[in-house]
């Protein structure tokens, strides 16, 4: 793959983060946060894909960039917490008030602290800054390594993996194959330079369930991390209740992604 190629396709994904980033302030849309954040992550897995050309050492996303996709993960954080918060309200049939009075409190600051990360941002030196490091061509053995040593490192998680950490990290690795993989047929229109594993769709099911097991996680701590001793009485014994489900139900959800993840069967290429 030419460098005129690499130069496009990094100059889209950073051109939809600026789209969506430009719609968040003032709605601050679910979508479009979601958006934002699977474009940097699109970007920084083709990134990591190219890095293994010699001639790509400088090529780095920049400490702004990921500020930007932080500061959008705490407000994704903090919305999908309401969300839930809510939904047990409902079941329980109370109210929380003083609860969800603070959890509003977090969301405008994670808000206030996004719009200012997005203002912050310029989209141009951005392309500039990167497609001036890009390679002059990307060759598959380049590919062929990047592929392996994520492979690699699945394998070693495969051996160890007992902690939330390492799903979380399974997870990365496994989105970035997938990412990579669809980076062929969505913007080159070819087919990947290597055989698809044949549990390609376990592979992605099991992605979308780390990611919600890590929401999960996300969650316990958010409850965690609260002031109970100022909420009232009733209000406290909700909390503790809705913690004691979630830590239940994490337990269960982390043996079963375990034993998948040990099960599952990735080939080198």
């Amino acid at each position: 793959m030419k460098r005129k190629e690499l130069e496009r396709v990094t100059e889209k994904y950073v051109r939809s983060m600026k789209k969506y980033g430009n719609r968040i302030p003032g709605s601050f849309a679910v979508d479009d946060i979601h958006d934002l954040r699977v474009a940097y992550k699109k970007l920084r897995a083709f990134i990591r894909l190219v890095q293994q050309e010699q001639g790509a050492t400088a090529l780095r996303l920049g400490n702004k960039l990921k500020k930007l996709y932080r500061a959008a993960g705490r407000v994704r954080d903090w919305q999908l917490f309401l969300q839930k918060v809510q939904a047990s309200v409902q079941e329980w049939q109370t109210t929380v008030p003083a609860f969800t009075s603070s959890v509003q409190q977090e969301l405008f600051l994670a808000k206030e602290e996004l719009v200012k990360r997005i203002e912050k941002t310029d989209w141009n030196k951005l392309i500039y800054d990167l497609t001036s490091h890009l390679p002059l061509l990307l060759r598959d053995a380049s590919i062929r390594q990047f592929v392996n040593e994520k492979v690699a490192a699945i394998h070693l998680l495969q051996m160890v993996a007992s902690e939330e950490k390492d799903l979380h990290t399974t997870r990365k690795h496994l989105k970035d194959l997938i990412y990579v993989e669809r980076l062929f047929q969505s913007d080159w229109g070819i087919n990947f330079p290597f055989p698809a594993w044949q549990q390609m769709a376990q592979i992605h099911d099991l992605a979308a369930r780390l990611g919600n097991y890590n929401d999960h996680c996300i969650t316990i701590a958010q409850l965690h991390a609260c002031n109970a001793a100022a909420l009232p009485d009733d209000e406290q014994q909700w909390r503790l209740q809705f913690l004691q489900t979630l830590e239940q139900c994490a337990v269960m959800e982390k043996s079963m992604l375990i034993r998948e993840i040990k099960a599952l069967h990735l080939s080198f290429v």
